[in-house]
């Protein structure tokens, strides 16, 4: 009897230690400054699409805020509609947030398309600072990646324009 009082007590035990130390990180994490937040990393972006001047209807959309992996795979998409537009809502990942910086926070985002088999780099912006809230983009998919206007650098088909 005594012992299965021994064994119904160790789960409750292991339980108190996690619970414990769950709760001591996130004492030492706000005594520290740091607090849980859900970080904007992309914009809210929307915009129309054209080629050669016609909407494009049912491309796939997609926004990326790490840059380092493809757009296609982002759960942030969308399709276009029969205007060529589209909207992707605010993207936004999970952090340990501090006031105190030791340091300039920067973002990246890039914003690609998927159309007949062919994949668009659309737009990309890295800046310092917190990602802004709203973006506004007039995409033209049939630009000259390579034109005299770009300097050499490849010409991304969107252009932004304030809100």
């Amino acid at each position: 009897m005594q012992q299965r009082a021994r064994r119904s007590a160790q789960p409750l035990g292991l339980v108190r230690r996690v619970v414990a130390m769950v709760f001591a990180a996130l004492t030492a994490s706000a005594l520290a400054g740091c607090v849980p937040a859900m970080i904007r990393r992309s914009p809210a972006v929307t915009g129309a699409v054209a080629l050669d001047g016609v909407p494009v209807v049912g491309a796939s959309a997609f926004v990326r805020f790490n840059s380092d992996e493809a757009c296609n795979g982002s759960s942030l998409r969308t399709v276009t509609d029969e205007r060529g537009a589209f909207a992707i809502p605010v993207g936004r990942s999970f952090e340990w947030y501090s006031p105190i910086q030791l340091g300039r926070r920067g973002y990246s985002w890039r914003l690609c398309f998927e159309y007949q088999g062919r994949y668009y780099l659309a737009y990309q912006e890295k800046e310092w600072g917190i990602a802004p809230k709203k973006v506004h983009l007039e995409c033209e998919l049939a630009v000259d990646p390579y034109s005299a206007e770009s300097g050499g650098l490849p010409a991304l088909p969107c252009k932004r324009h304030e809100p």
